[in-house]
Order: structure tokens, then C-alpha cells, then sequence
């Protein structure tokens, strides 16, 4: 009488907006999630020396002191 229950033509249009929408969320973490570790890596890469020329470095300061 009213469209409800299981043999009523919005339930296959609910399912698809369930689904649908679940699967933009987990997008949207999955977004978030990539950002921070993006952001990090590159705030991480800023604020060190390479590892090189720390190495480089290290070894003319001992040569040096002999």
C-alpha cells in the first residue's frame, strides 16, 4: 500500500546509495591518509642533511684529527 518492505521499487535505488556511499567515504580516508603521509615525507626530507654527505662528513672530521 505504502512501498514498503522488500518488493518495494526504492529498495534496489537505497542499496546503491548505501553502497555508494560507503565506497566514497572509504575514498575519502584513503585520501586523508595519503595527505598526512605525504605531508610528513616531505616535511621529513626538509629538515635532514642527505645521508651522504653526513657519512662524507663524519669521515673528514676523523681524518683530520688523525
Amino acid at each position: 500500500m505504502w512501498n514498503y518492505g522488500p518488493n518495494s521499487g526504492g529498495s534496489a535505488m537505497m542499496w546503491f546509495g548505501m553502497i555508494f556511499g560507503i565506497i566514497v567515504l572509504l575514498i575519502f580516508l584513503a585520501l586523508i591518509v595519503w595527505l598526512i603521509a605525504y605531508v610528513s615525507r616531505k616535511s621529513a626530507n626538509g629538515s635532514r642533511a642527505p645521508e651522504s654527505s653526513r657519512a662524507v662528513d663524519l669521515l673528514k672530521e676523523r681524518y683530520a684529527r688523525g
